[in-house]
Parts: C-alpha cells; structure tokens; sequence
C-alpha cells in the first residue's frame, strides 16, 4: 500500500558491520527481528498504528571495499483496518478520506522517523564513511561508430526548391520558403 525505498553506499566498513548496526536499531525501534538471507532481516511492527503495520526490510551487499545498505519501508492494512476502511468508505466516504489522509501522514512521520534513526546509526557505526545517496554512476557506453559520410551532395549555389521554385542558399536541405526536401543530382 504505502512504500519508500532507498539505498545507502559506505566506502567502509564490513558488510557485518552494518548488518549489526542496522539490527541493533531497529530491534530497539520496536521491531521484532527475524533473518531473511545472507545479511538481510525484515521485521513488522506488533502494535498496529491507524490501522496500519509497519514493515521494513533491509539487506546489506558488498559492494566496491564497502557496503550498499538497502531499506526498504512498508505500510500495510490491518485486518481491523481494512474493515473500518471499507466500512467508512461505504458509509462515511468524507471521514474514510480524511482517515486515509491521517493514515498517509502517520506512516510518511513513522518512515521519516525510522530512516533518520538508522542512517544516523549507520554513520555512527566504527569506521563508516558514507560513499553517497545514490548508486554509483553507471559506466559510460562504448563510443559509436563514426557515421557514415552523406551519400546525396548538398546542392550549389544558384538552385532552387523543385516544389516552389525558390532561390535557395548554398547547402540547404529544406527549402527556406515552403519548407520541402531539396536533393541534389548525384555528381
């Protein structure tokens, strides 16, 4: 339902390091823990706020002499939620729109919450040098090929557009006044 996602790249330290870091801040933000894969956990919120869980997940990668830690934060209905949703909505629509604003803004709060918690844990973390917000650049594409050399001559001095008959400059491709293809005799 609601989602943000980001990813974070440190030039230092471990993988584990922030594995760690990352697992100690949020089990003490209220999530209860469990391991996905790898350096990877996800967790959900026990006590439903507006009707709504709180998800997240993160896993952490190597990546150059670093880590990427990659966040991911979710908000899904309750059982209870979805049924005074629907409820409101078919009674209510004013209130269930407004109850679906407060909901919007309580999850965008939660999510702004958690990540200035754990992006602060995780420069926090021994050694961590935070590389940048965003993935690295991606490597450049190989040059094209040169382009082939035109195969029609541009026309001389002197010619005319075939359509309107007008004057046209040296070079021109498209007639100045009725704006029609001009090609030139191969030489």
């Amino acid at each position: 339902m609601f989602e943000r996602q980001e990813v974070w790249y440190f030039d230092a330290p471990t993988p584990k390091d922030l594995f760690e870091s990352a697992w100690k801040t949020l089990s003490a933000a209220g999530f209860p823990l469990t391991p996905t894969s790898g350096f990877g956990f996800q967790g959900k919120s026990v006590s439903p706020t507006w009707g709504l869980h709180r998800l997240v997940e993160v896993m952490v990668t190597p990546w150059n002499q670093g880590a990427a830690v990659q966040v991911r934060f979710r908000a899904a209905p309750t059982d209870e939620g979805l049924a005074v949703g629907v409820v409101g909505a078919i009674v209510f629509l004013p209130v269930a729109v407004v109850g679906g604003a407060i909901s919007w803004d309580k999850y965008n709060n939660d999510w702004t919450e958690v990540r200035t918690r754990l992006w602060t844990a995780l420069q926090q973390t021994p050694g961590a040098r935070p590389s940048s917000w965003a993935p690295p650049p991606p490597t450049p594409p190989a040059a094209p090929p040169p382009a082939a050399p035109p195969t029609a001559t541009a026309p001389s001095a002197g010619s005319s557009c075939p359509s309107c008959k007008a004057p046209q400059p040296m070079g021109a491709k498209f007639c100045n006044q009725c704006g029609a293809a001009i090609s030139s005799p191969p030489p």
